[in-house]
């Protein structure tokens, strides 16, 4: 059942600004005001990450997973302008933004913007600050729907409408928008969903449409070159497509409304997809590759499990597994987030759990 869409009210807007102070039993608070999660970015790595979790009230929550549990931590104030007015449908980790290392996220906002948040850990304190930095990028043409990275987080893209602007960011952090001739370019229908391949020196950026197509992107140059509809145009007989991920460095993953989940070699988009898992029953939100090789598809229907890119098997009757995510079947899941050690997940309810990847302990925001 798709979540209505959301507008940022007074009351919202004024929640999201104000100071949230949290402490081990503020789990019942967060999960009371939450809205249906849109979208996670974890920043930092192993137990001492902390997932920005954007949802449908128009509010972000920083959530820190720890040894016994997941909370919800202090929020900052995101500023008086207007642009930067939630909800917040989209966000990457952009990387340490300055030589402390300081982590930060983009976001990007219906407020056609793009905002700098960066989170702000003390010792000692259970708090943790999330604010807007400096001036919100943009403007965009419509909602920012998707923001994706580089692996080294200085450059990025982001998607509003059937546009979507490249920024590259500074020594000292600031991110700028590049030359209107490096955007990218479709006619066919809005981008929903980016996804970048970095190979050596060439960099290929996938764009989810919402007319049933994955088109891709030669994104080296300053001219970006348009390489076609991923599979050829026959692959527009699907629905909207809402999810993107690229397995292995070499398997470009999409999953759409209609339930399809179809696999093209990255390498050569043009190519027939090599694979179509079974359809699953509801809407593919989002599609995330763990580091040993397992493969999360989430939506309406919970999350499914799939290993051995390109062909990805279900995997169904592992009992850690089945342990792992068994719990979610009955639930709608419509974001995923991973560090090396943590994994969160976001459902429609609003509810965030982490969960350790080594399998030993898991925990849970509420």
């Amino acid at each position: 059942m798709r979540a209505p869409r959301a507008t940022a009210t007074a009351t919202a807007t004024t929640a999201a600004r104000a100071t949230i102070r949290a402490t081990t039993r503020a789990r019942a608070t967060a999960r009371a005001t939450a809205g249906a999660v849109l979208r996670i970015a974890t920043l930092g790595d192993g137990d001492d990450a902390v997932a920005l979790v954007s949802d449908a009230t128009g509010t972000l929550r920083a959530v820190r997973g720890n040894e016994s549990d997941a909370r919800a931590c202090a929020l900052r104030g995101l500023g008086a302008s207007a642009a930067t007015r939630g909800p917040f449908w989209s966000m990457a980790s952009a990387g340490a933004a300055n030589a402390n290392g300081t982590a930060r996220a983009l976001v990007g906002t219906s407020g056609k913007h793009l905002a700098t948040c960066v989170v702000d850990a003390r010792d000692g304190r259970e708090t943790i600050e999330v604010r807007a930095e400096g001036d919100a990028l943009g403007p965009h043409t419509g909602y920012v729907r998707d923001v994706a990275t580089t692996r080294d987080g200085r450059t990025a893209w982001s998607c509003a409408c059937n546009f979507a602007p490249k920024w590259t960011r500074g020594e000292d952090g600031t991110w700028t928008a590049a030359a209107a001739r490096e955007t990218l370019r479709l006619f066919t229908g809005d981008i929903l969903r980016l996804c970048v391949l970095e190979d050596g020196d060439d960099v290929t950026v996938f764009c989810g449409v919402a007319d049933g197509t994955v088109r891709a992107f030669d994104a080296s140059t300053t001219t970006p070159r348009d390489l076609g509809a991923v599979g050829g145009d026959a692959s527009a007989t699907r629905g909207r497509v809402s999810a993107l991920c690229v397995v292995d460095g070499r398997w470009l993953v999409s999953g759409s409304h209609d339930g399809r989940v179809l696999v093209h070699d990255a390498r050569t988009p043009s190519s027939p997809a090599v694979a179509e898992i079974e359809r699953l029953d509801g809407k593919v939100h989002d599609i995330l590759a763990l580091d040993d090789g397992r493969v999360l598809v989430a939506g309406e229907f919970g999350i499914e499990v799939f290993e051995n890119a390109p062909e990805l098997a279900p995997l169904r009757g592992d009992e850690d597994d089945e342990e792992m995510f068994g719990r979610f079947r009955s639930l709608a899941i419509r974001a995923l987030a991973k560090t090396s050690s943590r994994l969160f997940v976001g459902a429609a309810s609003g509810e965030v759990t982490a969960i350790r990847l080594d399998r030993e302990r898991r925990s849970r925001s509420r």
